[in-house]
């Protein structure tokens, strides 16, 4: 077999988000034959194999451990996590920052238990990581390990690793590696049959994730029993000989392909092909992703990091912007903010909120009624930083224009009522709602009154009754 390398390409995000030459980083081979009609195309991705070849190149990946606590593999994701802690302003802890009603202390390194305890007592800057994952359908989440009213003592004493479901156990082993004492899993931290508990945590949800030192998400995973520390082989594999041709260089060596099944490309938030996974169509985990200050995304082959400032592939050593600018939006007063200004950052939010709402109405549900709790934190906080009235899932101020929503494609509505008629929440469907546009809309009616009565003490959570 004879290669060459003719071209490569820029492709790991858009150039809008270039902080740093990404190198050689994937390949499009091309066949050719002249009994073929048609060219066959396949995509590599490069790796490294010797180091005067790949600094020739520019090749910048090297292999993925199979393994995620090898400990060269904890040591770059360590590594990322320190970096961001110890240089980023923008993602250090608020001055608000709380913990979790309960939390599992993880033990040391080589225990066989873990146990419940109560995060209050802990001092306030106390790290810990927050899991997002998929319980999966029924069938998978009805053995799984939760806490309740019955279990909660024996649950405080001890929790065997062994009645864990593979992605909680893999939780605590990796916050071990990671040198961290706690971690928030809700299956364990809130007690699941007691409706009272569940309320008041699932209005704390969005503070769990905003405050965690980390977020594992276990992308990869359609169930809790999935797991996410092992991984599958990049393969099929190729050692290409290489030597080079330019004058006044003399390297040779080799370097790595390996078949890409999938194109791996930064969307606004994380890499695109996770929008493929279970985790990515569940609506709870809209919300844990978006509200958390640092992210670990593993997959089935390699891990992401992304914090409020920057984003990295873990087989990578190119880092990137992390450009999230309606993010900047949300606090009460930003720096440097005119009164003049205001309105115009508040269109900004609607068109933002419109936008989260239009992807969170793809995202599916388990249990109809937690359409409202599940995006409550976002609500919460969109509420502050506009210092509006939330509405059944709309705005006061924005209220007309927040009606003129519809539905596409699949549509179905709840068997219980869960929002009034004229909120997108009363439809199970995907959305289309209207934009903010560069001039006013012109209003020929208005809001005499709005009322809305929620189930519990969360403003944001679900409804009993609501008018206007």
């Amino acid at each position: 077999m004879r290669s060459e390398i003719v071209d490569y390409t820029r492709d790991l995000h858009p150039d809008d988000y270039y902080n740093e030459r990404d190198g050689l980083y994937w390949l499009q081979l091309v066949f050719k034959s002249p009994a073929w009609t048609e060219d066959w195309f396949a995509s590599t991705l490069v790796y490294q194999q010797d180091d005067a070849v790949s600094e020739l190149l520019g090749i910048n990946l090297h292999i993925p451990a199979l393994q995620v606590l090898d400990p060269a593999c904890i040591g770059l994701l360590r590594e990322s996590v320190e970096t961001c802690m110890n240089e980023h302003l923008e993602c250090q802890p608020s001055t608000n920052r709380t913990l979790p009603t309960r939390l599992i202390d993880v033990g040391k390194i080589n225990d066989k238990s873990a146990r419940l305890i109560i995060g209050h007592k802990l001092p306030l800057l106390t790290p810990y990581i927050a899991l997002s994952y998929c319980w999966g359908p029924p069938s998978q989440t009805t053995p799984q390990l939760i806490t309740t009213k019955a279990t909660m003592p024996d649950h405080q004493k001890c929790i065997e690793l062994g009645r864990m479901p593979n992605t909680i156990r893999d939780a605590v082993l990796f916050t071990r590696n990671m040198g961290m004492r706690y971690v928030w899993v809700d299956a364990l931290c809130i007690v699941q049959d007691d409706a009272d508990d569940w309320a008041k945590e699932a209005a704390l949800m969005y503070s769990v994730y905003r405050h965690a030192t980390i977020t594992v998400v276990a992308a990869a995973g359609d169930t809790c029993h999935s797991g996410f520390l092992s991984r599958k082989t990049a393969g099929p594999n190729a050692v290409i000989p290489f030597k080079s041709r330019k004058k006044g260089t003399q390297v040779s060596g080799s370097y790595m392909l390996s078949h890409m099944r999938e194109r791996r490309t930064w969307d606004a938030d994380y890499p695109s092909h996770l929008h493929k996974r279970a985790w990515a169509t569940r609506a709870w985990t809209y919300q844990e992703d978006i509200m958390s200050t640092r992210v670990l995304y593993f997959d089935d082959l390699t891990s992401f990091f992304r914090c409020q400032k920057e984003r990295r592939l873990e087989h990578s050593i190119t880092v990137y912007n992390n450009v999230l600018e309606w993010n900047k939006l949300l606090t009460p007063h930003p720096p440097n903010l005119s009164f003049d200004e205001k309105p115009e950052r508040n269109a900004s939010l609607y068109q933002r909120w419109d936008d989260l709402i239009n992807e969170y109405s793809q995202r599916s549900l388990t249990v109809a009624d937690d359409k409202f709790p599940a995006v409550s934190g976002l609500a919460r906080t969109f509420a502050v930083a506009l210092d509006e009235q939330y509405v059944a899932g709309l705005w006061r101020r924005d209220l007309v224009r927040g009606m003129l929503w519809w539905t596409e494609f699949d549509v179905s509505k709840p068997a219980k009522w869960r929002a009034p008629s004229w909120s997108w929440a009363s439809w199970d469907a995907r959305l289309g709602l209207t934009p903010q546009y560069s001039r006013p809309l012109v209003s020929q009616c208005a809001i005499e009154e709005v009322y809305v009565e929620p189930v519990g003490i969360d403003p944001y959570g679900k409804l009993r009754n609501a008018w206007i």
